[in-house]
């Protein structure tokens, strides 16, 4: 009977007034409900600072001066009106309250919605405000989705963001940048201690952890449950983009091509994709604390002839939606540069349209091409030293792997990652005696790179070492194995030379018609390529024969 406050946090407090916008700054005739409410806002506002044992001076922004031109509304009076009303309640509370102050000890500052009226309309930027504006959530009520460790339904559990929570309390006010960054140090320091998490999942010595691999590792350890569960149901809702090595990242959109290149019906869903693209992108600069030069390739001069498309504007969209972003960030994050500190140059796949089919010859896209890896997983096959079955093992190939971190952008023949293996082994097999000794030492004799391999399996006091070398001596001579067997150096030298223009359609009539072994793939790959090369070579009958 007595609730006539109602406190939303430690530092905040409503007086349950959910008409006081319609009441105050509705039609004049509705003046009489507006002094009802003004009347009952003031007592209990009042209430508060006696509760508090605190005399405040009520600053207020007064009407504006009268003249013959200017008519003052209830609206412009709102201000004084509730001044006035809690003064008069506190002067009641001075007499009637045992030990209520005396003079003023605090200021309590009178502010209404026409000082800021763009305030509740604005995206705001901080991780409290992005919650209750994108997630749906019911007051503070947020549903975390809690994957299941045994494979089966994901659970549902209902959370309160609210101050009980030390990390919601630490972050809400965060601009959203921050809140990510921040909470991937609390779970980079979290698991660094954790030497569960660090014999379940295999110490990363050096290695860079992605914010989704931090979540996944987190939620493996039931040991920690109340800080795992607060953790990852954080990192959840400021995933904005994720780093897939030091140096690049995504920002996790698997329709875009759809979306952005598809027919021009979609154009909605296209600019609501550049929407969230362009406010991920500035995240990113946000976190690093980079204000950039946004470049790119403007759409095609217009004239008579010309017809400007969805997708001609795409870069051109993109990069005002980001550079929008980025001067948000510059006026609301701290420390945040305000000039230019580095460039952003936007491409789309319109600038090379053969990239993704050609083959590409480097180590990591040769394991990505042809060893059908999950993501970065490669299941590695270790032969049992005691003549039993094989053990397979997954091993990631990512930067953790300093060996994976030199050689995956070398050309696979000519700086040849299997020809720089060759040397790493045999420099690790010369300094060590143990493999001399044991296989004996061959003065002057030049060792393949199989028998390279079983020799350093056979040392188990070098075991990282060898493990590491072991496993890109295998990949190396899987893929060579397979360039081999699948004619890749044939085709890739025809795709090669299609590209800068040293064969034509008679050269790849020719392949087509000797190498019936190549595989479909291949073929359709080279047919991809000469379709972006000669588009006009595919119209009508001539297109459907080369199908054929």
């Amino acid at each position: 009977m007595n609730l006539e406050f109602f406190a939303i946090d430690s530092q905040g407090f409503i007086t349950d007034h959910e008409r006081a916008l319609e009441d105050l700054f509705g039609d004049e005739e509705t003046s009489r409900k507006g002094d009802a409410c003004l009347n009952v806002m003031a007592s209990r506002i009042a209430t508060v600072f006696a509760s508090l044992r605190e005399f405040p001076t009520v600053r207020y922004r007064a009407a504006k001066s009268l003249d013959a031109s200017t008519m003052t509304t209830m609206r412009d009076l709102i201000p004084t009106k509730l001044a006035a009303g809690i003064w008069n309640c506190l002067a009641k509370h001075k007499q009637s309250i045992e030990n209520f102050p005396q003079t003023e000890t605090c200021e309590l500052l009178i502010l209404d919605r026409s000082i800021d009226q763009i305030a509740p309309i604005i995206h705001e930027w901080t991780y409290d405000a992005m919650c209750h504006d994108l997630l749906n959530m019911d007051g503070n009520k947020y549903v975390h989705v809690i994957p299941s460790k045994s494979g089966g339904q994901p659970e549902k559990k209902d959370v309160l963001l609210e101050e009980h929570d030390p990390i919601w309390l630490e972050l809400r006010h965060a601009h959203i940048a921050d809140a990510s960054e921040r909470l991937h140090d609390k779970m980079t320091n979290f698991l660094s201690k954790n030497k569960a998490a660090q014999l379940q999942h295999g110490k990363r010595d050096g290695g860079e952890l992605s914010t989704r691999d931090l979540q996944k590792m987190v939620q493996a350890l039931p040991q920690y449950s109340e800080q795992i569960d607060k953790l990852s149901l954080h990192v959840e809702m400021n995933l904005e983009f994720f780093a897939i090595d030091s140096q690049g990242f995504i920002t996790d959109h698997e329709r875009a091509l759809e979306d952005l290149f598809g027919d021009e019906e979609t154009s909605r869903k296209g600019d609501a994709c550049l929407n969230v693209m362009a406010s991920r992108i500035a995240t990113v600069f946000a976190s690093l604390r980079e204000f950039p030069t946004v470049r790119y390739r403007a759409a095609k001069s217009l004239d008579a002839s010309t017809m400007t498309t969805m997708r001609d504007l795409i870069p051109t969209k993109l990069a005002a939606g980001i550079w929008n972003c980025l001067a948000k960030h510059k006026q609301s994050i701290e420390n945040f540069p305000q000039t230019e500190t580095c460039e952003l140059l936007i491409l789309d796949r319109s600038i090379d349209q053969i990239a993704p089919i050609i083959h590409e010859w480097t180590y990591d896209a040769m394991c990505h091409d042809l060893l059908n890896m999950d993501g970065n997983k490669y299941v590695h096959v270790i032969p049992s030293k005691s003549g039993g079955q094989p053990e397979k093992k997954d091993v990631l190939l990512e930067e953790h792997d300093p060996i994976w971190l030199e050689l995956r952008h070398a050309h696979i023949a000519d700086v040849s990652a299997s020809e720089r293996l060759h040397d790493k082994m045999t420099n690790f097999l010369s300094k060590n005696k143990a493999a001399q000794l044991q296989h004996g030492k061959r003065d002057g004799g030049e060792l393949s790179t199989r028998d390279l391999q079983k020799m350093v399996q056979a040392l188990p006091q070098y075991s990282e070492q060898i493990d590491k070398l072991s496993l890109h001596v295998e990949i190396a001579r899987k893929i060579n194995d397979l360039i081999r067997e699948q004619g890749l150096r044939e085709l890739g030298q025809l795709e090669q030379d299609l590209v800068f223009g040293d064969a034509g359609m008679k050269d790849v009539i020719k392949y087509l018609s000797t190498q019936e072994e190549a595989s479909r793939e291949g073929k359709l790959r080279l047919l991809m390529i000469l379709a972006t090369i000669y588009p006009e070579k595919f119209e009508g009958e001539k297109g459907q024969n080369l199908m054929k």
